[in-house]
């Protein structure tokens, strides 16, 4: 709901939208007050250890191709499904031991942007995970209980933490993955 006096900007899809397809980094679209809960953004995060950083998906895929395929707008709440294709050729910034493939990637996802007034207050996502871990990893095994895998797992699980005791190995092929348990914050 949007607070007494607060008009809906009309350019809100057309501000994201410019930002995801385009690459155009827009400071005047985030408020000081920025809330992200984007689990990829969030693996970053705690990699770096930077409560500001966020995932960069042009550092990572080259020929990226971002497309907002859909977006719905309801009171201060802007929720876009997007299509990102490329080629995986940098490192990933919550992974960077694992080597890039080089493999094709395409696959679809969804964020959620909350607004006060003109400016984002909250951002929040999930993708196909499936189709994500199939174009990266392609049937590549990597042993749970490093760093590494740890933080993709957790990048690709909706707000998940990854049980470190698991030494299984997960692969994209499904056979084997890591133990997960809910931590879902309120709010």
């Amino acid at each position: 709901m949007q607070n007494a006096g607060e008009q809906a900007s009309p350019d809100r899809v057309a501000r994201i939208r410019r930002m995801l397809e385009d690459g155009f980094a827009d400071p005047d679209l985030f408020s000081p007050a920025f809330v992200n809960r984007a689990p990829w953004d969030l693996a970053v995060q705690r990699r770096v250890q930077n409560t500001v950083a966020t995932f960069d998906p042009y550092s990572v895929f080259s020929d990226l191709r971002v497309s907002v395929e859909d977006t719905t707008e309801e009171d201060d709440v802007v929720v876009v499904h997007w299509r990102m294709r490329g080629r995986w050729t940098g490192p990933l910034p919550f992974a960077p031991g694992i080597a890039p493939t080089g493999r094709e990637v395409d696959f679809t996802g969804t964020h959620v942007y909350r607004f006060a007034g003109d400016k984002i207050i909250e951002k929040d996502g999930e993708f196909d995970v499936k189709a994500a871990a199939q174009g990266l990893l392609g049937g590549l095994s990597i042993t749970c209980g490093t760093d590494d895998c740890l933080d993709v797992v957790q990048a690709l699980s909706r707000s998940a933490t990854v049980d470190k005791r698991n030494e299984r190995a997960f692969s994209a092929t499904g056979q084997g993955s890591p133990t997960t348990t809910s931590r879902r914050t309120p709010g």
